[in-house]
C-alpha cells in the first residue's frame, strides 16, 4: 500500500502539498505522472497544491491509501527531557510540569507526544494545542479521510553521521545534529545560535579532565564541523555570516523542501502526534466487520429471545398461581367438612381418588346415569334452569331443586323426564318473583 504524504504547513496558510510515495507507484493502479494523479476516468488532480478547503478531494485518492499528516514545525513545540522515572502513566503527568519553560501559553492546553527509545538518551517531546489538533482530525473526518498519523516536518530531517544537517526556507531553519538532537530558527539568527552553542561546546571541554588550567586549545576542538544545506533557496547569506574556519560547508540544492522530506520519510525517527486518547483504531477487514456485525445481530436475537421467554415464564407462573387458587377452592366447596391439604396438588389427587371411587361403586354409578338422562330434558335454562342437586345413594334418587319461568315450563320438564322412563315427585310450588321454585324427586 501507498504512502499519502500531506504538507499541511504553518496553520495560517491557505494551501496544502500532497505527494505519493514513489517506492510502491510501480505496482500500483494509480498512474503517477508530472501532470497529476489519475483517480479514475473521470476525475484528476493537475496540481499537488490545493487549498485546505478542497480536502475532501484528496478523499478517493486516499480511501486506499496510509495517509500522513506533516504539520510545520512552527505550530508545535519540541524538546528533549530528561525524565529519571520512565512509567508510562507518570511520564504524562510529569511532562508538562517540565515544559512550563519551554511554552508560552498554558501548559495544560497543550497534547504532548513522546517517544522513549532508551533510558540513557532524553525523551523527544512534542507539544501542541490540543484544540488545533482536535480541529484537524475533525477536519479530516469530515472529509472522509482517514489519518493513520501526524508528523512533524523536522522529525523528517535525517541526522548526519557526523556534523549538522540543515534544512533552509525562506523564514525557516531546522537543523539537526549527529546525536538527532532538532531544533529551529529564523535564518537570520542561524549564525549567533550557533555561535552560542560553540561557546557552551568550549566550555563543556574546559570542564573537562583533558583541559589544562581549566583552558582549552584551539586544536582540541574540531577544527571543522560537517555542515549540510538542503535548500531551494539562495543560501548565501546564511554563509558569510557563519564564523569563519569553523564549519565545513556543503551546499545540496533540492526541488523542493517537501521531496526532501519525503525521500527520507520511510527511514526517519517519527513520533506519532495521534497519542493515547487520539490513537487512532485498527482497522478491520471487510470478512471482521461482516462477522463482528453478525455476532452483533446474533445477541440482539439473543437477547430479545431471553426477555421473551422470561416474560412467558412470569405470566405462566401468574397463571399457575390463579390455578391453583381455584383447585383450593373448588377443593373447599367439594368436601367441606374435610381438612384442607397443604397443596393444591394434593387437593387435585384426593378429588380424583374420589371420583374414581365413585365411578367404581355400582351404587353411585347410577347418580352419574340419572343425571345424564335428566339434563337432557333441560333444553332452554332461561326457562328452567337448577339450582341445587343432590343424591341419595341408598334411595338412588336424584333431588333437583330448580327455578322454571312459569308453571308451564315446569310441567313441560317433568313430563320430558316421564316420558324418558323417570319417576318423578313433584313437591308445592313457591312463587319467587315472576318465577316459580320447585323440588323434583327423580328416580329410574
Amino acid at each position: 500500500m501507498q504512502d499519502l504524504l500531506i504538507f499541511w504547513g504553518a496553520s495560517e496558510q491557505v494551501c496544502l502539498k500532497w505527494k505519493l510515495d514513489d517506492t510502491a507507484k510501480s505496482g500500483d493502479s494509480d498512474i503517477v505522472t508530472n501532470q497529476g494523479v489519475e483517480l479514475n476516468a473521470g476525475y484528476l488532480i493537475k496540481s499537488e497544491e490545493i487549498l485546505k478547503a478542497d480536502l475532501s478531494c484528496l478523499a478517493d485518492m486516499a480511501e486506499s491509501k496510509r495517509v500522513s499528516l506533516i504539520l510545520s514545525s512552527q505550530d508545535v513545540v519540541a524538546s528533549n527531557l530528561d525524565i529519571p522515572n520512565r512509567n508510562p502513566k507518570l511520564m504524562r503527568k510529569a511532562i508538562p510540569f517540565m515544559m512550563e519553560d519551554e511554552v508560552s501559553t498554558s501548559v495544560d492546553s497543550l497534547f504532548y507526544a513522546y517517544k522513549d527509545v532508551d533510558k540513557n538518551i532524553p525523551v523527544s517531546v512534542r507539544g501542541i494545542e490540543r484544540d488545533y489538533l482536535e480541529s484537524l482530525i475533525s477536519q479530516f473526518e469530515s472529509a472522509e479521510i482517514k489519518l493513520e498519523q501526524i508528523l512533524l516536518e523536522q522529525d523528517l530531517l535525517l541526522a548526519p553521521e557526523e556534523g549538522i544537517n540543515i534544512l533552509l526556507e525562506e523564514s525557516n531553519c531546522s537543523v539537526i545534529n549527529h546525536n538527532g538532537q532538532v531544533w529551529n530558527c529564523e535564518p537570520d539568527d542561524f549564525s549567533w545560535l550557533m555561535q552560542k552553542q560553540l561557546a557552551d561546546m568550549q566550555e563543556k571541554h574546559s570542564e573537562s579532565p583533558e583541559a589544562v588550567n581549566g583552558t582549552v586549545s584551539e586544536e582540541s576542538l574540531a577544527i571543522a564541523i560537517s555542515l549540510n544545506i538542503y535548500s531551494s533557496v539562495d543560501c548565501s547569506g546564511l554563509i558569510r555570516d557563519l564564523p569563519v574556519g569553523r564549519f565545513a560547508v556543503k551546499t545540496k540544492p533540492i526541488e523542493s523542501k517537501e521531496s526532501l522530506l519525503m525521500e527520507s520519510f520511510s527511514s526517519a525517527n517519527i513520533i506519532n502526534l495521534m497519542q493515547d486518547e487520539y490513537e487512532p483504531h485498527k482497522g478491520r477487514s471487510e470478512l471482521g466487520l461482516f462477522l463482528t456485525k453478525m455476532c452483533t445481530i446474533a445477541a440482539g436475537l439473543f437477547i430479545v429471545f431471553i426477555i421473551f421467554q422470561t416474560s412467558k415464564i412470569i405470566t405462566l407462573g401468574e397463571q399457575k398461581e390463579q390455578l391453583d387458587a381455584r383447585k383450593m377452592t373448588l377443593y373447599k366447596q367439594a368436601f367441606p367438612t374435610r381438612k384442607v391439604p397443604p397443596s393444591s396438588a394434593r387437593a387435585v389427587k384426593n378429588m380424583r381418588d374420589h371420583m374414581k371411587s365413585l365411578g367404581s361403586s355400582s351404587d353411585s354409578s347410577g347418580f352419574l346415569k340419572i343425571l345424564e338422562s335428566s339434563s337432557q330434558s333441560l333444553t332452554d335454562l332461561d326457562k328452567v334452569h337448577p339450582t341445587n342437586i343432590s343424591y341419595d345413594i341408598t334411595r338412588n334418587e336424584l333431588r333437583l331443586d330448580l327455578i322454571a319461568s312459569n308453571l308451564v315450563e315446569l310441567d313441560k320438564f317433568a313430563d320430558a323426564l316421564k316420558s324418558n322412563g323417570h319417576q318423578v315427585e313433584r313437591s308445592s310450588e313457591t312463587q319467587r318473583g315472576e318465577g316459580f321454585s320447585s323440588r323434583l324427586i327423580i328416580r329410574n
